[in-house]
């Protein structure tokens, strides 16, 4: 039987939970930001104060969201378990009623296989009878507080969010073009091994779950803003919308209290109409975007015919490129794309400056850079053939021999392909030299 998610009083309890959540904070982390405007005081020391009680109340929050969900489960398995025990008692039943003199007929049935399935059918009868849709469950999240204590408890925290929302709109209109004194900065790596430094700090400290899988995504998409439903669909498929929900208001939380142990004075993820993104206020460099930035700019330059400072920076991008994009997630299917983009980027680089070197005769970096290009594509015929070239000018013939074979057992495998033409007719050439 389908069932509306608003018919259930705990999916709509932890909904109103989640939702509570998402505002708080929100109005936390704009009064993070702004209490890092006022000078030092004993009026700042209790707003300090205050905001360790909100974020310990927001803990607590989380923590009740899931202690919700865990009873919203079992009572749905409950239910489902309890529909299972009816089917099998009205089976028995049947079974019970069409053979009451059993235990005269041995050829059917047996005595013991009798009194068993009458047996079963009581149990299961008992257990079905005590399973009535009124029946209280062991213990409600409630419990888990006394009445003083929820309605303390639930006061300080809309009397928390009042106040939160009054102060922040005062702080924000009378500081709104101000800033901290020194922007906070973060600086990502995502173009190799992923690394992550707040204002020179190296974070290590990571939240369990999908936090740091969210934050990876945010980084690739963080030129527009990603609405919370994108992230629900993406992290996690297989939850109704209000577990998603729940799971992404989790992960936000986790990163944002990773991230305040480095830098409390502002937050770095932040919730704006409906979407997710990187608060603005904040520096942030990312070697990706460096990379296309430089890349940029050397195309630009060779369409001028400054050769020097195009050459300059494919230089400055090839040096950014540590591997590849996301290179330990190699199954995040969002990643792929990007990854074989950057990839075939940095291989037209690599190739604009074996170009460049190949005509200054500098045959040592050409071959350094074409070896660089076959560690990312085996089937690279191009970056062979030069590699061919470059031997055979040094007189090293023997060595132009071995990298034909490396080509040709590399397509082999790969592709079910034989070396081009060209590659077959360089390589016959350079056997007559070495035979001459």
């Amino acid at each position: 039987m389908v069932r509306s998610k608003y018919n259930n009083p705990i999916r709509q309890e932890v909904r109103s939970l989640e939702e509570q959540l998402e505002q708080l904070s929100t109005a936390v982390d704009e009064l993070v930001t702004n209490s890092t405007n006022t000078k030092p005081s004993p009026g700042r020391i209790l707003i300090e104060q205050a905001i360790q009680v909100c974020e310990s109340f927001l803990e607590t929050m989380v923590n009740e969201i899931r202690l919700k969900h865990h009873l919203n489960e079992a009572q749905q398995r409950k239910k489902c378990l309890n529909d299972q025990l009816e089917v099998y008692l009205g089976l028995l039943s049947q079974i019970h009623d069409s053979n009451p003199g059993a235990e005269k007929n041995s050829q059917e049935t047996s005595t013991d296989e009798v009194r068993l399935l009458d047996s079963t059918y009581k149990t299961i009868e008992k257990i079905a009878k005590s399973n009535t849709d009124d029946a209280k469950l062991p213990i409600q999240v409630k419990d888990l507080f006394n009445s003083d204590q929820q309605e303390s408890l639930f006061s300080s925290g809309r009397i928390i969010q009042s106040k939160i929302n009054d102060k922040t709109e005062q702080s924000l209109v009378s500081n709104k073009n101000k800033c901290v004194d020194k922007k906070a900065s973060m600086e990502i790596h995502i173009l190799g091994e992923f690394k992550v430094y707040i204002d020179s700090n190296y974070i290590d400290n990571w939240p369990k779950g999908k936090g740091k899988q969210l934050f990876k995504y945010l980084v690739t998409n963080r030129k527009s803003p990603v609405a919370k439903e994108v992230l629900m669909d993406m992290f996690w498929p297989e939850y109704d919308a209000d577990s998603a929900r729940n799971n992404l208001n989790v992960a936000v939380y986790s990163l944002r209290k990773v991230f305040r142990k480095y830098l409390s004075g502002v937050s770095h993820v932040v919730f704006k109409e409906g979407c997710y993104m990187f608060n603005p206020e904040i520096d942030f460099w990312v070697d990706s975007e460096e990379f296309d930035e430089h890349l940029k700019k050397a195309e630009k330059f060779d369409l001028q015919g400054d050769v020097s400072l195009s050459i300059e920076n494919y230089k400055q991008a090839e040096g950014l490129y540590q591997g590849d994009y996301l290179k330990d997630d190699l199954y995040l299917d969002w990643a792929f794309e990007v990854r074989e983009c950057y990839k075939e980027k940095h291989i037209n680089i690599l190739n604009k400056l074996d170009d460049y070197y190949y005509q200054e005769n500098d045959l040592a970096t050409c071959i350094q850079l074409n070896k660089n290009i076959i560690t990312a594509d085996t089937c690279n015929e191009q970056a062979h053939q030069r590699l061919m070239n470059c031997y055979t000018v040094l007189g090293q013939r023997h060595l132009a021999l071995r990298q034909y074979q490396t080509c040709a057992k590399s397509l082999k495998k790969e592709l079910d392909l034989e070396p081009c033409q060209k590659i077959n007719e360089l390589f016959h050439h350079i056997k007559e030299l070495e035979s001459a």
